[in-house]
């Protein structure tokens, strides 16, 4: 789980760097800008969920769980 927005660099990046060691890594993007604004950008063509800010823990556990998958 990571920030869409870090101080040094975006949470897509940080993602593209771990996935180099682990592709199968699954990752939630999290924040608490506006939509809006990543569209500006052009970078909602995300490759992973997006949960906004402020979310309740069941809103994160349900992310978490449909992210992972059902269970064996």
């Amino acid at each position: 789980m990571t920030d869409l927005v870090l101080s040094d660099l975006r949470g897509q990046a940080l993602a593209a760097r771990l996935r180099a060691t682990r592709p199968s890594l699954r990752v939630l993007y999290i924040s608490g800008y506006p939509s809006e604004m990543f569209a500006r950008e052009g970078a909602l063509a995300l490759d992973a969920p997006l949960l906004m800010k402020p979310f309740l823990i069941a809103e994160l556990e349900q992310a978490v769980r449909e992210l992972l998958g059902p269970s064996q």
